[in-house]
């Protein structure tokens, strides 16, 4: 298919990337870009203004009220265990943002995807600069969120193509006629990597909640969670929201818990106040 799908929520510049990508990768396949959801594959017109995708920065409440902001792109060799296509995606996604010297990311929020074919998800904040994680459909599928302000901006999508096609930093701005390279954007913070492993004692949909139930929420009634419950209470502290640390999950760590998933997963959450193996993933991953 070579015409825009849907012209009224994704914009010819948009469509024109996905094609650009699918000749250079011709066995990827589109898994989405609009959708009715919170952050960047919605329209701007839909959200509200404290989303994570339009009250962040300004380059988000400009641009297009109408039009998505995000695509995801599947790889089925990775569906099928090998991650070595959407690696090679995702590394040069991850090494572009991890360079100061590199600006061709600046038209980016995020990405997520897998850059080393194991089994967690890399991403990078190309805004924070700071790495970031997801949940696990994205060790097949990589996400990229694009500014709002840049959805008609064609320079901007060829940025990234030139990333994804292995270019250097010099021959995109040779080709784009770019003769001073900007200053250099910060070095990404120096954070530990944090790793705390899922419990083993954990059911199958089962997750961290209140501690009052359903009988799926584990929010410390048995000694063996309390542990688990203090260690999220303890690192939403340290990311700067009011939680206790008592080992039992109340109504107060329930709104810190929604709190975080608001200002950073909006995107990638659909049950606020919880915390499933996802959000347990974003929450001890830098």
């Amino acid at each position: 298919m070579s015409t825009n799908p849907n012209p009224s929520r994704v914009t010819e510049e948009l469509w024109a990337f996905w094609l650009a990508f699918k000749a250079l990768e011709p066995k990827a396949r589109l898994a989405g870009t609009y959708a009715q959801k919170p952050g960047y594959h919605n329209a701007r017109e839909n959200l509200p203004a404290d989303d994570y995708s339009v009250g962040q920065y300004a380059a988000d409440r400009q641009g297009p009220v109408d039009k998505t902001a995000a695509i995801d792109i599947t790889f089925p060799d990775a569906q099928a265990g090998d991650f070595r296509t959407i690696a090679k995606y995702s590394a040069r996604l991850l090494a572009s943002g991890r360079d100061p010297h590199d600006e061709r990311g600046n038209y980016l929020r995020e990405f997520y995807g897998n850059a080393d074919s194991d089994r967690e998800v890399e991403g990078w904040d190309y805004q924070a600069v700071e790495a970031c994680s997801s949940d696990d459909s994205h060790l097949w599928h990589i996400h990229l969120s694009f500014l709002r302000a840049f959805l008609r901006d064609a320079r901007a999508f060829r940025a990234i193509l030139s990333i994804l096609k292995g270019e250097t930093v010099a021959a995109w701005r040779l080709a784009e006629g770019i003769t001073k390279a900007p200053a250099p954007k910060p070095p990404a913070p120096a954070k530990p990597r944090l790793r705390r492993a899922w419990p083993a004692y954990m059911p199958a949909n089962h997750y961290y909640g209140l501690r009052t139930g359903p009988n799926e929420s584990h929010g410390g009634y048995y000694a063996p969670e309390r542990p688990d419950v203090k260690a999220i209470q303890t690192r939403l502290a340290a990311l700067g929201h009011a939680c206790p640390t008592d080992g039992n999950y109340g109504p107060t760590t329930k709104a810190a818990v929604t709190a975080w998933q608001r200002k950073r997963y909006a995107a990638q959450t659909s049950r606020y106040g919880e915390v499933w193996r996802d959000d347990w993933v974003r929450l001890f991953t830098y």
